[in-house]
C-alpha cells in the first residue's frame, strides 16, 4: 500500500490497490500522471519504475507477519477469556440498551440527527 512521507513522496503502489494506483499504472516510467483525486485534494504522481511482482523475502515480511500473528493470538486469548466468563457467569446481552448506551451524545434540544460537514483541502 502506498503512503505519503514528510517529503510528499509516495510508494510503492500495487496494481489494483485503488483508483489512484490504477491511474499511475496506466502511465509509462518517467511520465507524470494527474491531477488525480487523493485524500480530499489532488495529487500529481510520477511513475519512477515498474517492478516485476515477486514474493517478499522473510526479512521483508517479518514485521508484517509478526504483527498479524500477535493480532491473531490476542483475538484468540480474548475470545477464550470471554467464553470462560460466559461459562462462569450468567450473562444476558441487551443489544438495544448497548445501542442506547453507546449512541452519540445529543446536545440539549438538538434534533436526533445533526447535519454533518466534511472539510476539504
Amino acid at each position: 500500500s502506498s503512503e505519503t512521507d514528510s517529503t510528499g513522496l509516495m510508494g510503492p503502489f500495487v496494481a489494483g490497490e485503488n483508483a489512484l494506483a490504477d491511474s499511475v499504472f496506466s502511465g509509462q516510467p518517467g511520465q507524470i500522471v494527474g491531477p488525480l483525486p487523493y485524500r480530499g485534494g489532488y495529487a500529481l504522481v510520477q511513475l519512477v519504475e515498474l517492478q516485476t511482482p515477486r514474493q517478499k523475502t522473510f526479512d521483508e515480511a517479518r514485521n508484517e507477519v509478526a504483527s498479524k500473528y500477535q493480532e491473531v493470538q490476542s483475538k484468540q486469548l480474548e475470545d477464550a477469556w470471554v467464553a470462560d466468563l460466559r461459562r462462569r457467569y450468567n450473562v444476558t446481552v441487551y443489544p438495544e440498551r448497548l445501542t442506547q448506551a453507546f449512541a452519540e451524545p445529543r446536545m440539549f434540544g438538538a434534533p436526533a440527527a445533526m447535519p454533518t460537514a466534511t472539510a476539504g483541502r
